[in-house]
């Protein structure tokens, strides 16, 4: 955004459902396929989940029981869709998804409390 100005609390509520939608979708798209099938990224999608959710909980833009449903929704949705792209959807990477939400959602929680 601009330097000095802040977004409002109102626009974060659409700004990060389309960044993350953006983010995340491309990356489970665009990004080419393990060359082994079956070697799946499961820290790299904790991670990836853990960093989003730890952000949305800081931010206190939204309630955690949305942020938790959202990404899981999300994450679980781009498992469905990636057979039909080329790539293989896998429930281990959901699994993994849902450790990175709890792990962030707990470490956000814990640093709020420590702000506070």
């Amino acid at each position: 955004m601009f330097p000095g100005r802040r977004l409002t609390q109102r626009t974060e509520r659409w700004v990060w459902p389309i960044v993350i939608g953006v983010v995340f979708t491309s990356g489970a798209l665009l990004i080419p396929p393990p060359v082994i099938v079956g070697t799946g990224n499961w820290g790299g999608h904790a991670l990836s989940y853990a960093c989003v959710a730890c952000v949305l909980v800081i931010r206190r833009v939204y309630p955690l029981v949305w942020i938790i449903g959202g990404l899981m929704t999300l994450g679980s949705a781009l498992e469905l869709i990636q057979p039909h792209v080329g790539r293989v959807g896998s429930f281990s990477d959901v699994l993994a998804n849902g450790a990175g939400i709890v792990i962030g959602c707990i470490l956000g929680m814990v640093m709020q409390r420590l702000r506070n």
